[in-house]
This record gives C-alpha cells, structure tokens and sequence, in this order.
C-alpha cells in the first residue's frame, strides 16, 4: 500500500481512507482509497507467493476543471509504477455540495514475504 501513498504524495494533494472524512476535513481537492480484497494470487509449495491488493481510489475536487486531468494524471502516473488499473475512471457522487468525483480500481501484485 505505501507504494500508493507514494504516488499521491508525488501528486501533491491530501489522500484519505475512504469514509474516514469529517466536513471540517474537506480540501478543495483530494483522493481517497479503500482496499476491497486482498487475495492470495499465486502458490509454491503450499505456501502463497504472490498477494494482490485490489483498491478503489476516488478523487473529489470543488474544482471542475481538474476532475478529469487530475485522475487521468494518476492513471498515467499508476500504470508507470506497475499497478494494474481497470479501464478508466468513472464519474462517482460526492457527499459534498458542489463537488466532483471519479474513481477508478486498480491492483497492486505484491511477493509474500514468507
């Protein structure tokens, strides 16, 4: 996962788990992430070698010049460092008035470290 954080903070906006947001929290725009599974991909010898995180990342923006920019910039930015990104972004509801959101899913494959 902290190649994920990596890759928000080179961004350079706040990134936050998903739900964990109070009103006073809001920036103008941010991402958020949360982990829907994290299976066993791969076996040798009875033992897993490979795990994939599957996430959903949203980026919400009071912005709308930025919402399709700035999460086609990470899509861009994600494929380069290897992660697995599912099509492209989607438009999602924000809980704030007038704001914007997208998201999108990718997969991190990671090595066990058994």
């Amino acid at each position: 996962m902290q190649e994920l954080f990596d890759l928000f903070e080179e961004i350079g906006l706040p990134y936050f788990r998903q739900g964990s947001l109070s009103d006073e929290q809001y920036q103008p725009s941010f991402f958020t992430f949360w982990n829907i599974d994290t299976p066993n991909a791969s076996f040798y010898d009875n033992h897993e070698t490979r795990y994939i995180e599957y996430i959903q990342v949203g980026f919400y923006t009071n912005d709308a010049a930025k919402i399709y920019s700035v999460m086609d910039e990470f899509i861009k930015k994600a494929k380069e460092r290897g992660f697995v990104v599912d099509g492209r972004a989607q438009d999602a509801n924000a809980d704030k008035e007038n704001y914007f959101g997208r998201v999108c899913y990718l997969r991190i494959i990671n090595k066990s470290e058994d």
